[in-house]
């Protein structure tokens, strides 16, 4: 072949050869010519079916391997870029479905990951997850030398290990590898009960501190598909890796993707461990409150694992017999403050805000939260306030804040619902439209529209007739007889 990136060699002028099916130059040719350019529609379909049966067979891993590893020299040309993603996805469902006869080991084929890393990250760990397929068919998982790789290797051998402790969880749970039950219930078993060595590795050793954003990946797929037995919480709550979480979050994108995932899955699972991870939960506290983020996208992302600690753990703070520890005050606290960030942030909130309310009643813990709920409404109500600038902001800020706004709305029926609160919340609105009566239009405005919505509700309450009119009528209405 003269040219296997463009298709426009000699070779390529032909049909794809049949009659000596998946050798290296048909599989090459059929390649070229899948991706080439000015291809006549039923050479592209016969491309097209030919490489179909190549992945299908055991071909796509003796074939598709050799040439991952051949030099540009060994193919007169490099690589078409859709070929080196092609094969390797090929090669990675073949070792999915099973053993391969006649394959290589699945250590050469980390050899060849290490190789292709350069190269094309997302070719070098489809085959890592390959490799981790072939531990799965039988090859035997060799936890020790991962967990020393990950502790001491460097460059590409460190990145590819890390890569396979993110894959082999995820792997062994995936239904595309083919596992019998028992066999699946095996490697999972076996993964658990090296969680916390692994947990450990991760943050530990010479390369502790490279490629932070593998090692929380690696610790996400972990925490995310293996049990956290009592030990595996205990390393989490000492780990580097919380801290590391924390500063990567804080450091915005691409590190706080990662890490806001990482966090986002302790925050998840660790509400529902038994018994309750005091410790675990007290380091992630820590965590939350150091971080201090920039942008917007890590305000956003930071609103959104306070919510989740909250929704988690709510079960196991709030309770009726006791008082609010002081650290789930603050978190919740820290909720209230996240709406000081806009109604991007404030709508990431309104959720959580209303899962507590009903959880507190549920369990008669109502009359302790009734302060910290009046300070959400407040906090939620600063957010729906026209911003003076708001003509000259994005289209897609505007369309949210009126999304908002309709979200507070209801919200706001749901969070004040009983007549002593209703009487008390527009008592204050009361107030808040009196004082704002002298000043700039938008503050005025929000009072107004947070009174609109639970007028009906509060024209019932106190007898008023004429419930049906408008929102602002009522509102009106409610006004005059407080006035």
């Amino acid at each position: 072949m003269n040219d296997t990136g463009t298709g426009t060699g000699a070779s390529a002028s032909s049909a794809v050869p049949t009659k000596s099916k998946f050798t290296a130059a048909n599989v090459l040719e059929a390649i070229a010519i899948l991706h080439g350019v000015g291809i006549e529609a039923p050479r592209r379909r016969a491309a097209d079916q030919f490489l179909t049966e190549f992945q299908k067979s055991d071909a796509a891993v003796l074939v598709g391997l050799r040439l991952l590893a051949a030099s540009p020299e060994e193919l007169s040309g490099p690589l078409h870029p859709a070929a080196l993603g092609q094969l390797a996805a090929a090669a990675r469902r073949r070792m999915q479905r099973g053993s391969v006869p006649g394959a290589s080991d699945p250590a050469e084929t980390l050899r060849l990951a290490m190789i292709l890393m350069d190269r094309d990250a997302r070719t070098a760990k489809l085959m890592v997850n390959a490799a981790v397929a072939q531990w799965l068919h039988g090859g035997g998982i060799p936890t020790e030398t991962l967990l020393h790789e990950a502790c001491h290797a460097q460059g590409a051998a460190l990145q590819v290990t890390l890569a396979a402790l993110v894959a082999l969880p995820e792997e062994t749970n995936s239904r595309d590898v083919k596992l019998t039950q028992d066999a699946r219930a095996q490697a999972l078993l076996e993964l658990s009960s090296v969680t916390p060595r692994v947990l450990t590795a991760l943050s530990s050793g010479d390369s502790a501190a490279n490629a932070t954003g593998l090692r929380l990946a690696a610790a996400t797929s972990w925490c995310m598909c293996c049990d956290l037995g009592q030990e595996a919480v205990a390393v989490l709550a000492a780990s580097p890796l919380l801290a590391q979480a924390g500063e990567s979050l804080a450091r915005g994108p691409p590190d706080s993707s990662i890490a806001s995932e990482f966090l986002e899955v302790l925050l998840d699972r660790s509400g529902s461990l038994l018994p309750c991870p005091e410790q675990l939960i007290n380091s992630l506290l820590r965590v939350l409150s150091s971080i201090h983020p920039a942008g917007d996208v890590e305000r956003g992302q930071l609103c959104s694992l306070v919510s989740t600690a909250v929704n988690s753990w709510r079960g196991i703070f709030v309770v009726a017999s006791q008082a609010p520890p002081d650290a789930w005050v603050s978190l919740l606290e820290a909720l209230v403050a996240c709406c000081s960030w806009g109604c991007f942030a404030a709508s990431a909130t309104l959720s959580t805000w209303l899962a507590l309310k009903e959880h507190a009643v549920k369990v008669g813990a109502i009359a302790q939260y009734a302060p910290v709920l009046a300070s959400a409404v407040r906090a939620l109500r600063s957010a729906a306030a026209f911003p003076s600038d708001y003509a000259d902001r994005s289209l897609d800020y505007q369309e949210e804040l009126i999304k908002y706004r309709r979200e507070l709305r209801d919200a706001l029926r749901a969070l004040v619902t009983e007549p002593e609160e209703r009487r008390a919340f527009v008592e204050e609105l009361r107030g808040d439209v009196l004082g704002r009566l002298c000043g700039p239009w938008e503050p005025l405005e929000e009072a107004i529209h947070a009174l609109s919505t639970p007028a009906a509700a509060i024209c019932r309450t106190v007898g008023i007739p004429g419930c049906n009119v408008s929102g602002g009528a009522a509102a009106a209405t409610v006004l005059e007889v407080l006035s």
